[in-house]
């Protein structure tokens, strides 16, 4: 008689424990045990619990219970990893205005015709001490998410949500709950490597700048030459590069030899007819070009 006393009791105050504007009710006079919340979507949905402005779970689930829930009245937003879903958001109080013992507060997520979600009330029991999850649902403690293995074999028992088993503590078959929990680090962000160069790079210009200058300290054409030869058989040119080179020098020749001997050291030597420019005498050009048309030879 006590018994079926208080399950009317507690049907009578059920609406005083969800879905409650601000200013819930708070036991006063005693410190409150921790509640459980349970949310689970009907449609399989998998989402994110934000409560009280703490994110709660690092990877989104279908089926979560949130154990150690202090504050009567929570905000909670559900955030769908789906990124089209709108996100739902009211403020629950879970309490048991009764006798201040822990409850299990059970939220189903519900999917209308126009794609949005709704948060309902599935049911609301007594926290279970021992509990063992159901399968497929994923249990952590209130802002103290870590990562988790658990695998759930329960037999003679078959799972449901809503009007089946959901919530439903008595009744279940023999189950056995094998987790691991593995502490998580932060990743340490690790530098993107530099793009690896495709081809030969051309001198940068603080080193073409330095060996132009090495060129250019020399009196005679003759030695400004071999100089920069040299510097073409370790470098690579771009087409300005060349040219600028080449106006280092006093004498026509002297222009074309280098022109000549830069052509396969050049990254752009498709647009080598540009260095035609340095030449004064029509002679220099025309040697150039069938220099270029056969390939460098």
């Amino acid at each position: 008689m006590r018994k079926i006393y208080f399950s009317l009791l507690f049907l009578v105050a059920l609406p005083v424990l969800v879905f409650a504007q601000p200013g819930g009710y708070t036991p006063g006079g005693r410190t409150p045990e921790s509640n459980v919340l349970s949310i689970y979507s009907e449609a399989g949905d998998f989402f994110f619990v934000v409560i009280n402005g703490v994110t709660q779970n690092l990877a989104p689930q279908s089926s979560i219970r949130i154990e150690g829930v202090m504050q009567p009245l929570n905000d909670i937003q559900i955030m769908f990893a789906d990124n089209r879903t709108r996100e739902v958001r009211k403020s629950v109080n879970v309490a048991n205005p009764i006798d201040h013992r822990a409850v299990d507060l059970i939220i189903k997520l519900e999917r209308e015709r126009d794609g949005d979600v709704k948060m309902r009330l599935d049911r609301c029991v007594p926290r279970e001490n021992n509990y063992q999850p159901l399968q497929g649902e994923y249990v952590m403690f209130f802002g103290q998410d870590v990562a988790r293995q658990v695998i759930v074999e329960d037999r003679d028992r078959h799972h449901g949500h809503g009007d089946n088993h959901y919530g439903d503590h008595g009744g279940r078959g023999e189950v056995i709950v094998k987790e691991t929990i593995v502490q998580q680090p932060a990743p340490i962000p690790v530098p993107a490597p530099p793009p690896v160069p495709v081809g030969p790079q051309p001198m940068n210009e603080m080193d073409f700048q330095s060996a132009k200058q090495s060129i250019a300290n020399n009196s005679f054409d003759d030695t400004k030459l071999s100089t920069a030869k040299m510097v073409a058989n370790g470098n690579y040119f771009t087409c300005d590069q060349v040219i600028q080179i080449c106006q280092l020098f006093s004498f026509e020749d002297t222009k074309l030899n280098f022109a000549k001997h830069a052509y396969k050291k050049t990254v752009d030597n498709n647009s080598y007819y540009r260095v035609n420019d340095v030449f004064t005498f029509e002679s220099s050009k025309e040697s150039m070009n069938n220099f270029v048309t056969r390939g460098g030879h």
